[in-house]
């Protein structure tokens, strides 16, 4: 719409979105219509992206992200222990909800050590999701050992990553050594 004000300047003015005149009951129930599902919603590096009615403008998201992100149940894949996508979601949706790893976290693939390594910087550096340690899961016992990884990154969280960084690679040095974990850690 092209208003001239009485000095004769064309402004152009955006016509006002009308979800925004309907009562707020209302606009949450479109809200849970567009961003509710019934399975879980799969995170993964391929697949993680805000639904796009999230991205429309600021006052939706604010609306709207606590539905999405409280009334929803996530499995947030760790494929080769690559965190990208884990730290992507946990950015938009920490916000709204706390994280439980036990339930939501499902680490699959290869176990490749540079890319737990760079998790355990970022948890380290950034406070980003850890592995947790109380409840070991017996039948990956890879899992098991990159959880107590980061439990020494969270007991010596003060000491500098460098520092920090040459003693988990001691210890991966020493899984090694073992013979078990050779084949596992590429």
């Amino acid at each position: 719409m092209l208003v001239v004000t009485e000095d004769g300047v064309k402004d152009k003015k955006k016509d006002p979105c009308r979800l925004f005149t309907l009562p707020g009951e209302l606009r949450n129930r479109i809200y849970r219509c567009a961003l509710l599902s019934s399975e879980k919603v799969v995170v993964n590096s391929q697949s993680f992206a805000q639904p796009s009615l999230l991205e429309t403008c600021t006052k939706v998201r604010r609306e709207a992200s606590s539905i999405y992100y409280l009334a929803n149940d996530f499995l947030i894949e760790v494929p080769d222990f690559d965190s990208n996508a884990l730290t992507s979601w946990y950015g938009h949706a920490f916000h709204y909800r706390p994280f439980s790893p036990d339930s939501h976290l499902q680490t699959t693939g290869r176990h490749r050590w540079a890319n737990l390594v760079t998790w355990l910087k970022r948890c380290h550096t950034k406070g980003t999701i850890v592995l947790d340690l109380r409840k070991p899961q017996y039948d990956n016992p890879w899992r098991n050992v990159a959880a107590r990884m980061f439990g020494a990154v969270q007991k010596f969280k003060d000491l500098p990553w460098e520092r920090l960084g040459d003693m988990l690679e001691s210890f991966h040095l020493a899984l090694e050594e073992t013979g078990n974990f050779v084949s596992c850690w590429e």
